[in-house]
């Protein structure tokens, strides 16, 4: 039997293994361009590409996480949250 076609017991080796071993809790969050640098040296091309007007900072990331983690957001379930001020809808860049 060839060597990917062996059955799997429990490794999580697999995508198809880790899907399955996932919990329907588990959250999953996408991000886009996240400035972690100087934000000040962006140029307004960089923003005025983005949807939302601007280029994501890490407390974007921070707020969503909290909220997806608060105890009170429990029928908040399995969620897929992207974070790109809405880069993924445009899917067109400026040049650099």
């Amino acid at each position: 039997m060839p060597e990917d076609e062996r059955p799997s017991h429990g490794s999580g080796d697999s995508e198809k293994e880790r899907c399955a071993m996932a919990s329907p809790f588990d959250h999953k969050v996408v991000v886009g361009w996240i400035e972690t640098g100087d934000y000040e040296r962006l140029r307004s091309e960089d923003h005025d590409q983005h949807p939302s007007g601007r280029v994501g900072r890490p407390e974007d990331i921070v707020r969503a996480c909290l909220y997806l983690t608060d105890p009170s957001n429990d029928f908040i379930t399995g969620t897929n949250l992207t974070i790109d001020g809405g880069m993924t809808k445009k899917m067109i860049y400026a040049e650099d």
